[in-house]
């Protein structure tokens, strides 16, 4: 099974995203990009991988006790960005800001708990971000341009969305590209409410 835990996202902040892609796709004329399909955006918190599937209770597990320990909090959507930076364009993605010490929160207590499980720690650093679509080829016209992006010209509107639940989902692959299946879902709750 490949899975991963992340935060649903609300149809407001896809049509966040939809205009942020439109922008990019008007000032990146000389490049090629696979965009993101909108349908199955999320703010990925942590990839697992394949997994066997004997271990889906120690995961759902793990998800449960992060979420009990978090309260509800916003997010809102921010600029332009790109891994692995602006010379070598991979992946093309909007910030996430708001209330995001307690996104962090959630993560490192996600984290702590799939330790807990046995599973190994996670080998990339945490960056909140909503990917828009990867990069297969970009002319130079294309990183000029998309230094101007970063540097804030052309902002899109942002939005911002309660965040009250952390979910686990099953990427299933097929030739058609890949479909997104929730297998767990658990409601934050702080600890003083947990009781």
């Amino acid at each position: 099974m490949r899975l991963f835990v992340a935060l649903a996202i609300p149809h407001e902040v896809r049509a966040v995203l939809r205009a942020a892609q439109e922008t990019l796709a008007d000032e990146l004329t000389d490049a090629d990009v696979r965009w993101q399909e909108l349908a199955r955006s999320h703010l990925t918190l942590r990839f697992l991988g394949d997994v066997p599937e004997r271990g889906l209770a120690n995961w759902r597990f793990a998800v449960d006790s992060a979420a009990r320990g978090t309260r509800q909090f916003m997010l809102r959507t921010g600029g332009f960005g790109v891994f692995p930076g602006p010379a070598r364009p991979a992946v093309l993605w909007l910030g996430v800001t708001g209330e995001t010490e307690e996104l962090g929160h959630l993560q490192a207590q996600l984290e702590r708990a799939l330790q807990r499980t046995g599973t190994p720690p996670s080998e990339v650093a945490f960056r909140p971000h909503l990917t828009l679509g990867r990069v297969r080829r970009i002319g130079q016209e294309g990183r000029t341009r998309m230094a101007a992006l970063l540097s804030g010209e052309r902002p899109v509107e942002p939005v911002s969305w309660p965040v009250d639940s952390v979910q686990l989902f099953h990427s299933q692959l097929s030739p058609k590209g890949a479909s997104h299946v929730v297998l767990h879902e658990s409601v934050l709750t702080p600890s003083d409410a947990a009781g």
